[in-house]
């Protein structure tokens, strides 16, 4: 049975929806042992449950160390960070986001935001394109269940389940409701 919706804490749907997102990640976390959350499911997942919150936790921080007159910059990861290790450090900073989050002035949500990204899987090629920090948001969030979805396959490698909404879309949870 899907996990009932958490009580809203803010104005925007889209910041409410992105908060129960990462709550779901912390709930996992919870969950799991230190062993857990940095083993491999190769050959399967090459990546450990740490390395995809470390990745998680890289978008929203491109969101959250934005400086005015630079682009949002996707680009930037911490791979090796002691993040993808330290699951008490994971969980502090998906705190940290959802505080953000919540602190978050509604009136800014349409602001308009340049990004840089790369675009080519081939080549170095990143391209600068123009967004809004309501859509980031929504991207990060949406981006968090694609990756929840790899982490319950490392779980369920494992033996642990997870919740049954966890890693779905929300359009997913929404038609497993029947509220299609």
């Amino acid at each position: 049975m899907p996990t009932p919706a958490l009580q809203d804490t803010h104005q925007s749907p889209v910041i409410n929806g992105c908060i129960d997102e990462l709550k779901k990640g912390i709930s996992l976390l919870n969950s799991i042992s230190d062993s857990d959350y940095v083993h491999l499911a190769l050959p399967h997942i090459e990546s450990s449950i740490g390395e995809h919150f470390r990745h998680i936790l890289d978008l929203f921080q491109s969101l959250i160390q934005k400086s005015p007159h630079e682009p949002i910059n996707y680009n930037v990861r911490r791979r090796g960070h002691e993040i993808e290790t330290n699951k008490k450090l994971a969980i502090t900073e998906l705190n940290d986001v959802i505080r953000w989050l919540a602190l978050f002035p509604i009136r800014n949500l349409a602001s308009t935001v340049s990004l840089v990204t790369e675009v080519c899987p081939y080549r170095k090629k990143d391209h600068i394109m123009l967004s809004s920090i309501e859509r980031e948001i929504t991207f990060a969030s949406l981006h968090a269940s694609h990756h929840y979805a790899l982490i319950k396959i490392i779980t369920l490698s494992i033996g642990i389940n997870t919740q049954s909404n966890f890693g779905l879309a929300p359009t997913t949870t929404s038609y497993v409701r029947g509220e299609v």
